[in-house]
């Protein structure tokens, strides 16, 4: 797909290392991930609509042809999604591309211990960088790829941390720079930085061949799965704005877990404290409902899937949860996902949940992934543009692939070219 659309500009995100021999329906079939999951989501953040056949021969249409198109609807298209072809055998699937990155460059940072990788992770996360890329390699998988590829690596070696950045040259330069920085400040051992997109791709070829390249370690290699299982239909309300607080918070992970019933305004303080946020910028309605004191809750946020106009390139709370807990119809307790990015297996009953507006059951908490806030912001509004020539304005900023707007709301402008006068504010 990247290829019949790259003389475009545009690109397809996820990139599984599988991507050689599998199929797009293989890949939506399994949820699969890739090296990208950090900083651009997996394959069911891509995914906007599917076509499928039910066991019963039926044949349905999930989602929409568009970021949202299916909002205020059981996510149905992220429940299959994953299912390995147990729900429904895709047969069709409507994806989101997104302007390819003008620079990528890749680190292959080597380091002494695991340990020593593992604390470069936290750190540089911890700095506001989110790689386009992150991979850790262990002393046994460098041995077997290594073999592969006819490289040699010091025996100092431990773990290798693989980081891709992406941007514009000039952020990417400056971010490469720092990342190495910080590298050598966690016990740096070695390290190759790509220059040409050949090398890249030769740095990557380390990873992507190291689950075919663990059959030279062991003749089998076993890929549990958890208990897969989930809540049954449940036509109960109940208040939940007693079930407040936040269970844990860790910044370097960008992960937070809530209580269903936390202000938004609670976890939007505490966040903004660290430097980080919530990217689907969840509104507040209260005021438009006649009642400004009250306090919408992180649990109202995720049962609504409620976004602000960052949605059409940060998304929406669907893309953001990691894990849920609540309660189902039979007052039965129960778990889904988890606290990690890359969570791909079983059902991905997050998604489920995730604006069900607790038909399906009563959320008791909600496991987010949170992002550095941007240092600055900028607003241009644009007055006095027809419909049609805002609509093809705010298209046409959609593919500005150096610094893609954040925000596309109302008349926002990011360029002056339209010859329109454009007001600012902070």
């Amino acid at each position: 797909m990247t290829e019949a659309v790259k003389h475009l500009g545009l690109c397809y995100m996820p990139d599984p290392s599988s991507q050689a021999i599998s199929t797009i329906g293989g890949n939506v079939a399994e949820n699969s991930g890739g090296v990208h999951c950090l900083k651009y989501g997996v394959t069911s953040n891509h995914v906007v609509g599917l076509e499928a056949v039910l066991p019963s021969g039926d044949v349905v249409h999930l989602g929409g042809d568009f970021v949202g198109g299916a909002d205020r609807e059981f996510d149905l298209t992220g429940a299959v999604i994953g299912s390995e072809g147990l729900l429904a055998i895709i047969t069709e699937i409507t994806v989101r591309l997104v302007p390819q990155p003008l620079t990528a460059r890749i680190l292959s940072l080597g380091f002494r211990s695991v340990e020593d990788a593992s604390k470069c992770v936290g750190a540089i996360i911890g700095r506001g960088i989110v790689p386009a890329g992150l991979e850790f390699i262990d002393r046994k998988v460098i041995d077997a790829v290594s073999s592969m590829l006819g490289e040699v690596h010091s025996r100092e070696v431990e773990a290798i941390l693989l980081r891709e950045l992406d941007g514009s040259k000039t952020e990417v330069d400056t971010l490469v720079a720092e990342v190495e920085a910080i590298a050598k400040a966690n016990g740096l051992a070695e390290t190759r930085i790509s220059k040409t997109e050949e090398e890249r791709a030769q740095i990557w070829q380390g990873r992507k061949l190291a689950f075919g390249a663990m059959g030279k370690i062991a003749r089998d290699i076993y890929v549990t799965k958890r208990s897969i299982g989930g809540p049954v239909l449940a036509d109960a309300a109940m208040d939940m704005s007693g079930l407040a607080g936040i269970d844990f918070y860790e910044p370097e992970e960008l992960v937070i877990k809530v209580r269903a019933g936390t202000p938004v305004a609670t976890v939007r303080d505490v966040l903004a404290e660290k430097k980080q946020h919530l990217a689907f910028e969840p509104p507040a309605y209260a005021a438009f409902f006649g009642n400004a004191s009250a306090n919408d809750t992180m649990g109202g946020i995720v049962a609504c899937n409620l976004a602000g106009p960052r949605r059409i390139l940060a998304g929406a709370p669907r893309d953001a949860v990691l894990g849920v807990e609540g309660v189902n119809g039979r007052g039965e307790s129960f778990k889904g996902g988890g606290r990690t990015v890359k969570n791909v297996t079983g059902y991905d009953m997050p998604k489920l949940m995730t604006g069900s507006f607790g038909i399906l059951a009563a959320l008791t908490s909600v496991t987010l992934k949170v992002q550095p806030a941007p240092p600055r912001e900028i607003t241009l509004l644009v007055a006095g543009l027809g419909d049609a020539k805002a609509i093809a304005l705010l298209a046409d900023l959609l593919n500005v692939p150096a610094a893609p707007p954040r925000t596309l709301a109302g008349l926002m402008c990011r360029r002056r070219r339209c010859g329109w006068k454009a007001s600012r504010s902070r």
